[in-house]
């Protein structure tokens, strides 16, 4: 019966071609939009996932609140893990890890070779008894159990050392020599670490000065920490929350004051659970760009309004078609057949146009994915598509639609009365009429919510792209880290501007739009405004003229006059403190160091 049924829908289906074509790449094209989408929230939704006992593993963040105001920062203390891990019975293992905020890239010599490195970071030993890497080569008990000692990825240990076995080779930093103590499988795209070389911690000298000397004040890097089973994560965040104030105190009063607490400042970590971070984490100094939990709701919302709109367009196409189908369906009672045989009829018919825009949905993903994956910078891998598993649950997805897109179309054709259908006065029922008429409506609706989303985006996009920046960036280039030249900085400058092309020449610590570090300041021709923290940059005379900021009142600043106790502010930092007349005001930095000479700068623009 299954056979006959199959062989009558194929006919039916190849004698309405263009009715065919139309609902099989209607559908299609939904399904195959809910395919890419489907991919792209399963990746995002499976960050560090793959890390053994994931679950366990947590970030310790910190709520650092001021005396006017608080921020989130996802790094912390670099004396927190030494104490979580000898001083808290929970904690099974923890460590640290480390990027160079200020540097964004690191110069590594190998031989004779050189190479720039952006994902350069540092950890201490105990790295690998948090997070599962599969070691090719070296041990990871002992892989970075010295300071001299650094794990590469195999894509690195390929670039550097060819097919040799890279175990003990050298690597430089500066004139610093690294031994290869280990080779890790290239890290997966779904976590939220990606480092390509990792050193020991202990070659950072400023985290290795915080640690001797206790400081709790500075959080310059990331505490992981893995709990024990059975671990309650309430209360072992409620006693780690003041774990500051418990063994940092002389730190926090040495820079804060004795009475920091009163002043209003205070020192709180809780706990990320590092399956969360991606999507659920955006605090100050993450370790990279996150995404977004609500924009994958989103587009998991749209993947449904797609599929909607496409079973409206089969439901309708083939109701449209039931005057077509009215005389088949009185034949059919007539010979004898049941009401349950016709809908059977007309279920397989759908699932068949169903199975074959499954099929083509797939063709289609196989296509447009590699050019979905370049626009969006992505790698979504198309053989995840073709898992048994997945083919499983996909053809099971794939008949429910059918079912479900052809089942009022089938109940409502078999329901047809032979004796009006083969007296040729066969009319369409109000019913069907009116719920035709309803899904046309809530399909339009849908599409027209879709496109006025997609020009929102797009004006948005457009927005962003030709947005002023306060700087002209045509034509401008960057030379990186020429710090390195040091005394012929000077030099080097001369030389570039004497180039008949360059029109000027200027130099700063680090561009907008990078990581430039931040200064807690006050000032004291403020009355009534507290601290305030503001991203700091150090420049020299000509980099105002080259980036063409544009100074709305006071001056720049020149090289005739001695400016090294000037300081520049832009208007939000005027709007901070509050300044009717900026110019000539005084601004203190508190966060300075105690014993670093600090006198108050003077703002001359």
């Amino acid at each position: 019966m299954f056979a006959n049924y199959s062989k009558i829908a194929s006919r039916n289906l190849l004698k309405s071609k263009a009715y065919s074509l139309v609902n099989i790449l209607g559908l299609a094209i939904g399904i195959g939009s809910v395919l890419i989408i489907s991919l792209y929230s399963a990746k995002e939704l499976s960050y560090d996932s793959h890390f053994k006992d994931s679950e366990r593993i947590y970030r310790i963040a910190l709520e650092r609140i001021y005396p006017n105001r608080e921020r989130l920062f996802a790094s912390s203390s670099a004396v927190l893990a030494n104490i979580v891990r000898e001083q808290y019975p929970e904690v099974e293992s923890a460590t640290r890890l480390h990027r160079m905020f200020f540097v964004n890239e690191i110069p590594v010599s190998v031989e004779e070779q050189s190479f720039r490195e952006p994902r350069f970071y540092f950890a201490d030993k105990d790295f690998f008894e948090v997070f599962s890497h599969e070691f090719i080569y070296g041990d990871p008990e002992t892989a970075l159990d010295a300071p001299e000692k650094v794990v590469i990825t195999e894509s690195i240990a390929s670039k550097y050392f060819g097919q040799q076995n890279p175990i003990d080779k050298l690597i430089r930093i500066d004139t610093v020599a690294l031994t290869v103590a280990g080779v890790i499988r290239d890290l997966p795209a779904t976590t939220h670490i990606h480092f390509d070389l990792l050193g020991n911690y202990k070659q950072v000298d400023y985290l290795v000065q915080a640690e001797e000397s206790n400081n709790w004040l500075n959080p310059w890097l990331y505490t992981y920490v893995k709990l024990d089973e059975g671990v309650d994560l309430k209360k072992f965040e409620e006693k780690i929350k003041n774990v500051a104030d418990l063994y940092g105190k002389a730190s926090l009063s040495q820079g804060l004051g004795e009475d920091y607490k009163e002043a209003g400042h205070a020192f709180n970590y809780f706990l990320q659970p590092i399956e969360d971070i991606h999507l659920h984490s955006n605090l100050d100094v993450e370790v990279e760009a996150n995404g977004n939990y609500n924009n994958i709701m989103v587009l998991l919302a749209i993947a449904v309004i797609i599929l909607v709109i496409s079973s409206i367009n089969f439901i309708n196409l083939t109701t449209a078609r039931s005057a077509d189908r009215a005389r088949e369906v009185g034949i059919r009672k007539v010979m004898g057949s049941l009401r349950g045989n016709l809908i059977s009829q007309f279920l397989i018919e759908s699932c068949m146009i169903s199975l074959s825009a499954g099929a083509i949905a797939l063709l289609l993903v196989y296509l447009v994915l590699p050019s979905f994956n370049n626009l969006i910078g992505t790698d979504l891998n198309i053989n995840v598509l073709f898992q048994p598993v997945f083919l499983l649950v996909y053809i099971l997805f794939i008949l429910i639609v059918g079912i479900i897109a052809g089942l009022y179309p089938s109940i409502s054709i078999s329901g047809m009365q032979p004796s009006i259908v083969l007296k040729g006065s066969f009319k369409t029922s109000s019913q069907g009429v009116w719920l035709r008429n309803t899904l046309t409506i809530v399909q339009f609706f849908m599409a027209i919510v879709m496109i006025t989303g997609a020009i929102t985006v797009n004006r948005q996009m457009h927005y962003m792209q030709n947005k002023d920046l306060g700087f002209n960036k045509e034509n401008l280039l960057v030379v990186k880290d020429a710090f390195y030249l040091e005394d012929n900085y000077q030099a080097f400058k001369n030389k570039v501007e004497s180039l008949p092309d360059i029109i000027s020449l200027g130099g700063a610590f680090a561009m907008p739009g990078d990581f430039i570090g931040s200064a807690v300041l006050n000032s004291p021709d403020a009355p009534g405004i507290t601290d305030f923290r503001a991203n700091t940059i150090t420049i020299d005379p000509d980099f105002i003229p080259t980036m063409e900021f544009e100074i709305v009142e006071g001056r720049g600043y020149t090289s005739d006059i001695r400016d090294s106790l000037s300081v520049i502010v832009n208007e939000a930092a005027v709007a901070s403190m509050n300044l009717i007349d900026p110019i000539g005001a005084r601004i203190v930095n508190t966060s300075t160091p105690e014993g670093v000479p600090n006198p108050p700068r003077k703002i001359s623009g």
